[in-house]
């Protein structure tokens, strides 16, 4: 099967090499607590290395040489109606994307990403017990920059050039000096225009578990499990073995207060099936206006 001389090899390679990072959740301590009405700012660094990228099987088939450095402001706002909270997020990605394709060209993809708008609602909140329930629906704007025939030549793009929805549960609980956080996300994505591809739907069920170190200093670990649902389509015609699947575990800290806070994370793949195969570095910024 080929689309305007695409072969089939490559299509596979372009389908899988940056969905999952431009999708990635943003879970951290405590992130799914209800926080009181008011402004606060998010200010994020990614860093995603990979040298490997695998089959349907997990073995390597190219020297990918992937690097991604994104830099993601998130302003929120928090507010209550009815006695119940609700919350406004917004996601505007910016940073720059570079890779070899299978024909082991490198090249680079910079500017903005894209932009992701995010309202939740508490379905249940007890402080007392710790205990919190809501809802999240992210829905991704394909404003990031995007070429076809970087696409074509099995090149990086920063945006994904279709829309997304991700609908998502989270819970937290708050024991002692123990925190619990997780999320269970179905991701469902709409095709992308240019070249006729859909690409599959995914689920993911990610959680942190921290340990309150001191007042101020807290460490523990993320987890974060992803499999597609259904395989990839090109011009309606289905790419068999193409589902993704991943799993990452690494360390996680962070040191401040209910004002501001510094996050750290060191997060490798274990498990890695028709992508790439590497690790992120997170770095967080917060501040309560």
């Amino acid at each position: 099967m080929k689309r305007k001389g695409l072969s089939l090899s490559i299509i596979i390679s372009l389908v899988f090499y940056f969905c999952i990072q431009a999708e990635a959740t943003i879970l951290d301590f405590t992130d799914n607590v209800a926080l009181p009405p008011g402004f606060y700012g998010y200010l994020y660094y990614n860093n995603y290395t990979a040298d490997k990228q695998t089959n349907h099987s997990g073995d390597n088939t190219f020297h990918l040489d992937l690097s991604t450095n994104v830099a993601i402001l998130k302003p929120a706002y928090y507010f209550k109606l009815s006695e119940r909270t609700f919350a406004l997020f917004a996601y505007i990605p910016f940073g720059t994307v570079s890779s070899r394709g299978v024909l082991g060209n490198k090249e680079r993809s910079s500017g903005l990403g894209d932009i992701v708008i995010n309202p939740a609602v508490s379905l249940y909140e007890n402080n007392r017990a710790g205990t919190f329930l809501s809802f999240y629906e992210y829905i991704s704007i394909p404003t990031g920059n995007w070429s076809e025939n970087r696409a074509l030549r099995s090149g990086p793009n920063l945006g994904l050039h279709y829309w997304y929805l991700e609908h998502e549960l989270s819970f937290a609980q708050v024991f002692g000096k123990f925190t619990y956080d997780m999320n269970i996300n179905y991701f469902q994505r709409f095709e992308e225009p240019s070249l006729n591809t859909r690409y599959g739907d995914s689920f993911e069920v990610e959680g942190i578990l921290g340990y309150g170190i001191t007042d101020r200093l807290r460490a523990g670990v993320y987890a974060d499990c992803w499999t597609d649902i259904n395989d990839t389509k090109v011009d309606g015609t289905t790419i068999d073995h193409s589902k993704r699947r991943f799993f990452s575990i690494g360390p996680s800290l962070a040191y401040g207060t209910d004002k501001w806070a510094v996050h750290f994370r060191f997060v490798p793949d274990v498990i890695s099936e028709n992508g790439p195969k590497g690790y992120q570095t997170w770095l967080r910024l917060f501040y309560s206006f």
